[in-house]
Formats: structure tokens, sequence, C-alpha cells
């Protein structure tokens, strides 16, 4: 499993500012195997709550203008899109295949890899930034709706509240180096599935955020190994 990040900068922040997180998924077919792609998009909460229209620039751009489309979007509003896949063998993601652990008594298998690479997408994109030196408070987590067991969900928001709050807190400690930021304020505040826009309505601020990394998600192969992907690498440490 590789993240791919697409890296710029998240202007605007306090030192402790509330941030937003979407997240969307998409598998591909190579051949044997299968592709399964989490991409997801982070942005300070109150600059997209006032901005997200915008996102629709995103899905009128022409088909080959569209990653510079989600470039120029992530760098006018301040974010950090990153994406996460595994490359998997086909035949481990049959439709009927049921998975469990000790903890999750049954969970389809294409469930169980999904689970796995959005908590590997969240923990490398608050891994970025606190790289980077942003310190972040709040996060709000929105995911394209998927009908997860209740007990597979309540383990999933468990590493988020619990885990991942721990993780990014020992980080500095033990590699000061590498982790610069204050992780102590660091919690989930909303992880909500958010369904799609009904057809006489409107997207509202969520439902623009979990399409944003549909798209993102949607051009992968470019930003993970085709001819843009030198346009999609950045590295622009975040102004606070």
């Amino acid at each position: 499993m590789r993240n791919v990040t697409l890296q710029v900068a998240m202007s605007e922040l306090s030192p402790y500012p509330p941030v937003v997180a979407f997240l969307d998924e998409r598998f591909e077919g190579l051949g044997h195997r299968t592709r399964m792609i989490v991409g997801c998009c982070l942005f300070g909460h109150d600059r997209w709550m006032a901005l997200h229209g915008r996102e629709a620039e995103v899905g009128t751009a022409r088909r080959k203008r569209r990653l510079q489309a989600i470039d120029d979007l992530l760098r006018s509003i301040g974010g950090v899109g990153v994406l996460v896949y595994a490359d998997l063998p086909s035949e481990l993601l049959t439709p009927h295949e049921i998975d469990a652990t000790t903890d999750i008594p049954r969970m389809s298998r294409i469930d169980n890899v999904w689970s796995q690479l959005t908590l590997s997408a969240v923990f490398a994109s608050l891994a970025w930034l606190q790289h980077s030196g942003v310190s972040v408070g709040a996060v709000n987590l929105y995911y394209d709706r998927r009908d997860l067991t209740a007990a597979h969900r309540t383990q999933f928001e468990n590493i988020l509240r619990q885990t991942l709050p721990e993780t990014a807190k020992e980080a500095p400690i033990e590699h000061p180096a590498l982790f610069k930021a204050d992780a102590s304020a660091l919690r989930f505040d909303t992880i909500r599935g958010v369904g799609k826009p009904v057809s006489w309505a409107s997207a509202d601020a969520f439902q623009c955020g979990t399409d944003l990394a549909h798209h993102f998600c949607a051009h992968a192969s470019a930003v993970i190994g085709g001819d843009q992907r030198d346009a999609c690498w950045y590295g622009i440490t975040p102004r606070l």
C-alpha cells in the first residue's frame, strides 16, 4: 500500500483550527489485480463552509482540465489532498466474501479493505499537517456513505477517536525531527457518511466535499504515476 500526497498551502489557519475532511473511494481493474483508491481532501472548516460553492468549478471543467481545477481549488481555498491506494489480487475482493475479527464478528471483505484504506488516508493526511507544523484541534470527517455493520462502524470510529489522537500525541515525542506540531488538542467531533444530493436540490457543503474527493480519486492514475505527476507535487509549507 502506498500513499501519494497533493500538497498545497492551508492558508488563514489559527494555531488550533477546526478542520473538515472529505473522503471517497474508487476501484480500478488492473488485469488480475484491483486497485482500490481512497482520496482525502482537508480544509480549514470555516473557509470551506464559506467557499464550498466553488467546488462546482471542478465538476464543470473539461476532463483533461479537471485535475488542474482540483489543484486550483485546493490552492485558492487552502487545503491538502492525499491519495492512498492498494493493488490487490482481484480474487480477494469477491462480492460475497465475509471477514471477521475479535471485535467485528461479521463484515464484507470489501468493507474491511475500505475501512483500512480510509483510516490510512486520514492518518497520512493529519501526519502531513503535523509534519508541516500545523496544529489541529477538532476534525469533522465526512465520507461517501457506506453500509457498514454496527460493530464495524463502532470500531472504525474508535480508531479515529482514540487510536489516531494517541498516535499523533506520541509522534513528536518519538520523532521530534519529523513531527513539529502540537497534537494535544486533536480530536474527532463529527464522523458521518454523506449521501448523494437528490435530483431537485443543490448539493450542500458536505456533499460538495465528498464530490471533490470523488473527482480526485477519478484522476488518481495521473497523480500516482501518469504524465501529470510532476504537476501534482508542490510541498508548500502551510502558512499560519
